[in-house]
């Protein structure tokens, strides 16, 4: 459940190497998607777009009139691949096409049964609150996104790990000071010979 997809709607590729550096610092992974699923999103996206993961579709997918309404479509694509565990979203400032973002990635999250994830240090509070109510969970920066991810995602995995009960053989044995730090006598004795 650590196979995050990484899809930036910013100007700049900069916050794709961000987000890989953060995914791997939180013990969260950047999977390829299936070839059926880039084969597919490529006829979604400008010729430019980066369909890697990260994933970059650059303003254009979201600025241009003939590329805005395959958004959808792409996030359709994404959704059902199996490589994928939870797609997470880095937003910037994106003028117009604002509302029409929002309103597919609260579709996405409505019939999505992974996780959606939202960092936006920008967006509008109007915005955010919708997104909110629609079950987005949206963070203001990165490295706290990423972090809460690994964290919850580790809560998981312990409640899904099998319960064992403590024997004394498993019970560590004590911390052993003097065999790992020298006796402090014989550290003066050598200091004044």
């Amino acid at each position: 459940f650590r196979r995050v997809l990484f899809r930036s709607v910013v100007f700049g590729g900069g916050y794709g190497v961000l987000c890989a550096d953060l995914c791997a610092r939180n013990n969260l992974a950047l999977p390829a998607l299936t070839p059926a699923s880039v084969e597919a999103i490529r006829k979604l996206v400008p010729a430019g777009a980066s369909v890697a993961n990260p994933f970059d579709l650059t303003p254009q997918a979201n600025n241009h009139p003939d590329w805005l309404p395959k958004f959808p479509l792409a996030m359709d694509v994404i959704d059902r691949d199996p490589n994928i565990d939870i797609i997470y979203f880095q937003l910037g400032a994106m003028g117009p096409p604002t509302a029409e973002v929002v309103r597919v990635l609260c579709e996405l999250r409505a019939k999505s049964t992974k996780a959606v994830v939202v960092t936006w240090m920008l967006g509008g509070q109007e915005f955010i609150r919708h997104m909110v109510d629609q079950g987005l969970h949206v963070f203001h920066e990165s490295p706290g996104a990423l972090k809460t991810l690994d964290k919850v995602i580790a809560f998981g995995e312990r409640q899904r790990a099998p319960q064992v009960e403590p024997s004394a053989a498993a019970q560590p044995a004590a911390f052993d000071w003097r065999a790992q730090v020298p006796d402090a006598r014989d550290e003066i004795g050598r200091a004044h010979v």
